[in-house]
């Protein structure tokens, strides 16, 4: 494996201008590591970016060949993702591919294949499954202390934006939410059924917000998503039973505060659950592709850890 890690930023957008400063801040502090070149069609925000210290390509292909890059975090367009994480991959550079890694499963499948003929790091951008406090809510289900049995998980996701184009919100959010239910749950596989309410109101096509109700083996959550909350919301919620009484673990994603709620006949009590503190999962997950890249251990968020999530979602789009 590489011991020296030189790394392109592919797409300047809202998120890769966020990549672009955890990377720089890493490479400050590290000899093994440098933020060596960007990638973007748009000239003007490309040489807004790179200044006078990095590299800049405005055609992805000329990136790739770059054989002084090894490695590129991909953070185009959805519609663009399979194509451009082909081309890195087949040039013989580790990837990190934000979600969806590609609207099919069989195109995804065919990236997986190529990183594994090569022996590249092939990721996927799974965020969340480096967050202290969703591991933390993992250990707390794990740990039989608050449940005998669980009932089923809510995953609410509201706030206000206009319409992404071309871009249904079932493709924009679910990928993270049924990740992080899949993590939480450790579910593998397992025979889906799905239930879904969804609605557009200021275009034609493509989902502005959903009620999906899903159950993978005898896993439940149901998940409401919507662009037009005036309140943002990022709530996780775990209801079971616990010595006969109803009662239920949340997790405010937005405050990092997890609360345990219980409901018996003297009314509904609530304690807040200490133990985790909030990181910064951008530059965790930074260092975790670096690390992989340096070590072989592609652990946490390998792209074939997505694969079951991207076929759920296309059988909810489907459904």
């Amino acid at each position: 494996m590489d011991n020296k890690v030189n790394l392109a930023v592919v797409g300047i957008g809202y998120w890769g201008s966020k990549l672009i400063r955890e990377y720089a801040d890493i490479g400050t502090s590290r000899d093994d590591f440098k933020l060596a070149a960007l990638c973007d069609a748009d000239a003007q925000r490309l040489n807004q970016a790179k200044g006078n210290t990095l590299k800049g390509y405005s055609d992805y292909k000329d990136l790739m060949k770059d054989h002084s890059i090894n490695a590129v975090h991909i953070a185009v367009p959805n519609t663009d993702h399979y194509k451009v994480a082909k081309e890195a991959l087949l040039a013989g550079k580790h990837v990190l591919l934000e979600k969806p890694l590609c609207y099919s499963a069989e195109e995804a499948k065919e990236l997986c294949e190529i990183a594994k003929q090569k022996n590249l790091v092939f990721k996927a951008g799974l965020i969340f499954r480096f967050a202290n406090s969703l591991n933390f809510l993992k250990q707390v289900i794990r740990s039989n202390k608050h449940f005998d049995r669980i009932y089923f998980s809510r995953f609410t996701w509201e706030f206000s934006r206009k319409p992404m184009p071309n871009v249904s919100i079932i493709w924009d959010l679910m990928p993270h939410l049924i990740d992080m239910f899949l993590y939480v749950n450790d579910i593998k596989d397992g025979d889906v059924k799905i239930d879904k309410l969804q609605g557009s109101f200021r275009r034609q096509d493509k989902s502005e917000l959903a009620d999906i109700k899903l159950r993978i083996g005898d896993e439940d959550a149901i998940f409401r998503i919507s662009w037009f909350s005036s309140h943002k919301t990022r709530l996780i919620e775990v209801f079971g039973e616990k010595d006969g009484k109803d009662v239920s673990i949340q997790l405010d994603i937005i405050t990092q505060e997890m609360k345990y709620i219980v409901n018996d006949e003297d009314g509904v009590k609530d304690t807040k659950i200490e133990g985790f503190y909030a990181n910064n999962t951008i530059k965790d997950e930074a260092e975790n592709f670096i690390h992989a890249i340096q070590t072989g251990t592609n652990d946490k968020n390998n792209a074939e850890d997505s694969l079951l999530g991207l076929e759920i979602i296309r059988k909810i789009e489907g459904s």
